[in-house]
């Protein structure tokens, strides 16, 4: 059976009225969807997620007759992830099958997500998905919109489950506006730059700078464990000829002193940061053995010129397929430094 996925609401043909949980005992918590006139709410929660309790159920409601039902939670979440990433491990956790999604460039918006779960009962059930993620003091919420049928009902009710999904908005505006706390990374030799990571990377470098050549490096633990490593370099070279694989080449080689291969991985053209040439990004998966366990680990780097200067960050960690949680840890790490660098 294909499904439809519909990507615009007409919200004047549908008997939509607007609700709001003005209700909750948080500010932060408070938004507002679109749910149809008839149906009831079986279940409010007012409470506020916490570490104890990261899952809340703000609203639960059903429409019997059409068999559709709108679930809203709101979830803590103590590491910065990007949306996106949180909706898939979120349908992976629930067993859940990607049907379509929507990806995102920017992470104050919503990302839009169907998925499929078979039941024991064996019935199998749609539900469209949209979320937003707020800072909430000890770290990130998520408040995220569930509407679901049944299989065999999904495409009839296909528009009028895209336009309740879609609604969902937050009240007002909190304080910190972004869904983690920022660090600010900034260096002025060789080459003057500034960035931010999540604050919860911890500074493990201590070797001497020069004028000539830079390095920094951050670290991630999680439950204990350091799970990521961020390091960023910058070296200057006075002949113009050193290309970006001879760059490459330098930070890769201790690397391949422990045996790892690294000449699987990929390069693209990413968006160009202000000042810098040739800006690409690479990833590439392979094979570690820490004692006497196999691990497939990963690494992804940006890298870019300007003027004599070479520039280049990396993150290292576990791989997607590995511990998915760490993975989607280290690329938000990542996507937030590469969005926020700037070069004077």
């Amino acid at each position: 059976m294909s499904t439809y996925f519909p990507t615009i609401a007409d919200t004047k043909s549908l008997a939509l009225k607007k609700w709001v949980n003005n209700e909750s005992i948080s500010e932060e918590m408070r938004f507002e969807i679109l749910l149809m006139s008839q149906g009831e709410i079986i279940k409010q929660d007012l409470d506020f997620p916490t570490v104890e309790k990261p899952v809340i159920d703000c609203i639960f409601y059903e429409n019997k007759l059409l068999k559709l039902q709108v679930i809203v939670q709101c979830m803590f979440i103590e590491s910065e992830v990007s949306l996106q990433h949180y909706l898939e491990y979120f349908s992976m956790q629930a067993n859940e099958k990607i049907l379509e999604q929507r990806c995102i460039n920017n992470d104050n918006d919503k990302p839009d997500m169907m998925s499929s779960r078979r039941f024991d009962d064996g019935q199998t059930w749609i539900t469209r998905r949209t979320a937003y993620k707020r800072w909430a003091g000890e770290g990130a919420y998520v408040i995220i919109a569930n509407v679901a049928t049944e299989q065999s009902l999904y495409n009839q009710h296909a528009n009028l489950i895209f336009a309740i999904s879609n609604s969902l908005k937050p009240i007002g505006t909190p304080e910190y506006d972004k869904a983690e706390r920022l660090k600010l990374i900034t260096k002025r030799y060789p080459l003057d730059f500034a960035t931010y990571l999540p604050f919860s990377w911890e500074d493990v470098h201590h070797h001497n700078d020069t004028m000539q050549q830079m390095n920094l490096a951050y670290t991630k633990n999680i439950r204990g464990e350091v799970k990521g490593i961020f390091s960023i370099s910058c070296r200057l070279w006075s002949d113009d000829y050193y290309e970006m694989k001879d760059v490459l080449n330098d930070v890769h080689k201790p690397y391949k002193d422990q045996g790892i291969d690294l000449n699987g991985f990929t390069l693209s053209k990413t968006d160009n940061i202000k000042g810098f040439t040739n800006f690409m990004k690479g990833s590439i998966d392979f094979l570690q053995e820490p004692g006497n366990a196999v691990k497939k680990n990963n690494i992804s780097f940006f890298i870019g010129k300007k003027n004599n200067a070479w520039f280049y960050s990396e993150i290292f960690g576990p791989s997607k397929e590995t511990d998915f949680e760490a993975w989607a840890i280290n690329d938000r790490a990542m996507e937030i430094a590469n969005e926020n660098m700037h070069s004077l």
